[in-house]
């Protein structure tokens, strides 16, 4: 254990009686309490560190977990020191002054990354991850039920869009069937149309036909 002069030991005493005012005023504030523990392990004061510090060890942060470490190795138990700094290692954060991504000791009137004015809230810095921006997407194609037999989308999200189906293409299934062939049947005693030639000549005439005919008989 380090060595602490008097004037070092009499400031410590001093500062711990502050903050044991001041946690007067918060009693169940979880950073009174921490406050409380550093100014009593300073000044030496290990069961008023441990007094504080025993509420907030059942559930731990990384501060809790740090300061029960450190108390236990002035304590002289290196044990339970190393126990709580493994426990240290996975706990959960404290809240701290946090703006646009930079984590501050104290809080600070302007962001140094954007400018912006009384952006530091304090919040534990994991709660920033996932943080993003809703982005709201205007639908382009009509969303239609699923088909019979498909199953629901789980915890009540939208059914996909659909996708249109492409036009069918000319194949076997889809192309137009040829009309059936119908013979041409001719009528008994009929011998049909006659070829048309074209070095015939033309028919005689029927009357200069009979007339002809009557002169041989």
């Amino acid at each position: 254990m380090p060595e602490v002069t008097q004037q070092e030991w009499t400031l410590s005493r001093d500062r711990l009686a502050r903050m044991q005012a001041l946690a007067r005023m918060t009693p169940h504030h979880a950073e009174a309490a921490l406050a409380v523990a550093r100014a009593a392990l300073d000044a030496r004061e290990f069961s008023a560190a441990r007094a504080s510090l025993e509420p907030l060890a059942k559930e731990p942060t990384q501060r809790v977990a740090m300061l029960m470490a450190e108390l236990n190795e002035l304590e002289g138990d290196e044990g339970r020191a190393r126990e709580w700094m493994g426990r240290a290692l996975n706990a959960a954060r404290d809240p701290a002054w946090t703006a646009d991504g930079i984590v501050s000791e104290r809080w600070l009137p302007v962001s140094p990354v954007t400018g912006r004015l009384d952006a530091f809230q304090w919040k534990v810095p994991v709660a920033d991850i996932g943080e993003r921006t809703p982005v709201l997407i205007e639908a382009t194609r009509e969303i239609v039920s699923p088909p019979l037999g498909d199953t629901a989308p789980e915890n009540g999200a939208a059914a996909p869009a659909a996708i249109p189906a492409p036009a069918p293409g000319p194949g076997p299934a889809a192309a137009a069937r040829p009309a059936p062939i119908v013979p041409l049947t001719q009528v008994p005693d009929d011998p049909g149309p006659a070829p048309e030639r074209e070095d015939l000549d033309p028919p005689p005439d029927r009357a200069g036909w009979q007339r002809i005919r009557q002169l041989f008989r």
